[in-house]
């Protein structure tokens, strides 16, 4: 079965100005055409090739292997420097059960001002 774009397909991407315009330069009258009727088969090029080589060159993606896998852990009490430490040491045991936690691994953003934790940390 061949699949078909239909008509709608065809005005999404060409005003009809567009195709009045064109139909008057070839000197064809569309007013007894049924626009509705018309059938393309489906694709991008309608079987027209482009002359746009950038088009079919692709980008090069680039790999960052820092952040494979971020986990946000929020709610957490909001505690002075001085108790930073030991609840680290409590976020790695209950977090410890649910997969590793490379040394350095937890990111544990503290207010510059007040020296308190914010509250939340990533890992």
């Amino acid at each position: 079965m061949v699949e078909v774009a239909s008509i709608e397909d065809i005005r999404a991407t060409t005003s009809m100005e567009d195709i009045r315009a064109a139909a008057s330069t070839l000197g064809i009258d569309i007013s007894n055409i049924d626009l509705d009727s018309i059938c393309l088969p489906h694709g991008e090029d309608f079987g027209i090739q482009s002359d746009d080589e950038d088009l079919h060159e692709e980008d090069p993606l680039e790999y960052d292997a820092c952040f494979g896998n971020i986990v946000v852990v929020d709610n957490l009490p909001v505690v002075p420097r001085e108790k930073y430490d030991k609840l680290e040491r409590v976020v790695r045991k209950i977090y410890s059960q649910i997969g590793v936690i490379k040394e350095g691994g937890l990111l544990m953003p503290v207010d510059p001002d007040t020296q308190k934790t914010l509250g939340f940390l990533l890992y």
